[in-house]
């Protein structure tokens, strides 16, 4: 079925093309396109990418951290693999349309879509955005807490083009305009309400503000800067001499699945007015924390309405369950008492996620805030008797993932512009002074204390894609365990078994640790299209028989679908008046 829609859509595409050298405006068409199961949009790392005359389409699809890029002929029914590209993120087209840039690995490379290999240009921790300018340069962000940089796509060294300033944490998203005298770029601050988009003169190396509160801007030969705000795709008159933003501004798509951590916005256009876009994430999320058993039957949802839930963390005694709900353009930790049915909000300012229950008592819980630029460690009572305390800052992200048994151990992820995500211990009883436990050359995150200690699970890119790990602690001897992708592990209460997603399938490893580290068996105990996400999104009941998920309304726009607008330039140009 996706190919026969995909067959009506470039026949329309194709005549549509032919009949652009009118000047009488045409009529705007808007549907969506469908795309096959295995190749639905990856949903925390949706990037898009058309080719300026429209005729090629390169997006990232794939399930959490198990991602690949497609490439859609508009004169092709299926969309293809590109060759050497799992897990690679957020392309972009050169000007020709004949190559394509992303980011893999920790390497930023390039790929000729009429064939042959990736070329490697440089390391990069994190590519947050790049852009492709008419004099054959890449203009990038390698990491999440650095300036822009720049690189001949023939190869060459990057050099740095912007540094942030003392209260910006980082710049990313950058947008060469035409004519390649200057640059749109996004200045993260610490939320999306202080996110602004800039411009810099590549002549004088001056940058100014332009949006307070938005972010992703991209230019439109229309006379236009398109950008990202709250969810919504907005337009505004652009003098792209004078580098300056007129009104009105306006929205022009609602419901954009627009990253609340990053702007991220997955929207593209050719340089004739063809729109590609993708709606939901938190956004128009309307979700469920619904218990699901071993066998996959949805077997009691939670009494709470409908919201943009995540992050579900079950208390020690399974008697609490804190999660992050999003309201407005916040993210806040609520506390939910399951015998009572009652919820209390635990933070309120700043934004905070990813709550996580100290294991002795469980009355205190550890959560990631980032009031001052990237995410720091915090915790306070669940009582809300104190004020948050910091756990662990640092000037790159800190993200807390686990507990010892003890209480004494701390488990986090930094995420390093050198050496990408690495796993850190924080010994809370020894004066605060965090120590390096994994730290590679490639990503390892997400990391789980056994429930007797001597073990941690982790997920890694060890060999390019993501896969469960165990190591004996505190000595690491990293080991495989999972075949074929896996992230977000979590171990059963009597540590007899260990759970992770891969894809959609819930997966059970049957272990033993004695007198070594084994698998004994492996099963998928189901699948289903639960919320996945960077982070983990799932927990477990203490007798391992029923997961706590996160299910989207079926009212949610499908990861499966991409909305194309035809003729939007005209709309666009009737919506607000180009200078």
């Amino acid at each position: 079925m996706a190919g026969v829609v995909f067959v009506a859509v470039a026949v329309s595409l194709v005549t549509w093309s032919l009949k652009r050298p009118t000047p009488t405006p045409l009529p705007l068409s808007r549907f969506p396109v469908s795309l096959p199961q295995n190749q639905m949009l990856n949903e925390e790392e949706s990037g898009i990418a058309v080719s300026p005359d429209g005729k090629r389409l390169v997006y990232v699809g794939g399930v959490g951290r198990n991602s690949q890029l497609f490439l859609r002929e508009l004169d092709q029914v299926e969309g293809i693999e590109l060759p050497e590209t799992k897990g690679a993120l957020w392309p972009f087209f050169s000007p020709d349309g004949k190559s394509i840039g992303f980011s893999v690995g920790g390497k930023l490379k390039t790929l000729s879509l009429d064939g042959g290999r990736p070329k490697t240009l440089c390391d990069v921790s994190y590519l947050v955005g790049a852009s492709w300018g008419s004099d054959d340069m890449i203009y990038f962000s390698p990491a999440v807490t650095t300036g822009l940089y720049r690189i001949p796509a023939a190869g060459g060294v990057a050099e740095v083009v912007t540094t942030p300033d003392k209260d910006e944490f980082s710049h990313w998203w950058p947008e060469v305009l035409p004519g390649g005298k200057a640059v749109l770029f996004t200045m993260w601050k610490t939320t999306l309400s202080d996110t602004c988009v800039a411009v810099l003169s590549l002549k004088t190396g001056q940058s100014r503000t332009l949006l307070i509160g938005a972010s992703h801007a991209r230019y439109a030969p229309t006379g236009h800067l398109l950008y990202a705000q709250s969810g919504t795709l907005m337009a505004a008159p652009f003098d792209i001499e004078q580098l300056k933003v007129g009104e009105p501004r306006c929205p022009v798509a609602e419901g954009l699945n627009q990253s609340l951590d990053s702007g991220r916005a997955p929207f593209c256009f050719s340089q004739d007015g063809l729109l590609y876009y993708a709606r939901g994430g938190e956004w128009l999320a309307r979700r469920q924390l619904i218990w699901v058993n071993r066998q996959g039957e949805e077997v009691e949802p939670l009494p709470l309405p409908p919201r943009a839930y995540r992050h579900p963390r079950l208390s020690p005694d399974r008697l609490r369950l804190a999660f992050t709900k999003l309201e407005g353009d916040t993210l806040n930790v609520w506390v939910y008492d399951l015998p009572s049915g009652l919820a209390s909000q635990l933070t309120f300012e700043s934004n905070n996620m990813l709550p996580l229950w100290t294991l002795q008592n469980g009355n205190k819980l550890t959560f990631t805030s980032y009031p001052n630029g990237p995410y720091d460690a915090y915790w306070m009572p669940a009582s809300r008797s104190s004020p948050k305390e910091p756990l662990v800052t640092g000037p790159y992200d800190q993200i807390a993932s686990s507990w010892s048994p003890d209480g004494k151990m701390l488990l986090f992820t930094e995420d390093s512009p050198v050496t990408g995500r690495d796993i850190w211990l924080l010994p809370v009883e020894d004066g605060n002074a965090p120590r390096s436990f994994l730290c590679e050359s490639w990503d390892e995150w997400g990391a789980v204390f056994s429930p007797d200690g001597d073990w941690i699970a982790y997920a890694s890119e060890a060999e390019g894609t993501s896969e469960v790990y165990v190591t004996p602690y505190p000595e690491p001897v990293p080991q495989k365990i999972s075949t074929d992708g896996g992230y977000h592990p979590v171990w059963s209460r009597d540590g007899k078994e260990l759970f992770y997603r891969c894809g959609d399938k819930m997966m059970a490893l049957t272990i033993e640790t004695e007198p070594e580290f084994r698998v004994i068996d492996s099963e998928v105990l189901f699948e289903g299209q639960y919320l996945t996400g960077a982070r983990r999104n799932y927990d477990v009941s203490g007798d391992g028989q029923r997961f706590l998920m996160v299910k989207e309304s079926e009212e949610q726009p499908a990861a499966t679908q991409l909305i194309v607008v035809l003729n939007w330039f005209d709309e666009l140009k009737r919506l607000v008046p180009p200078p």
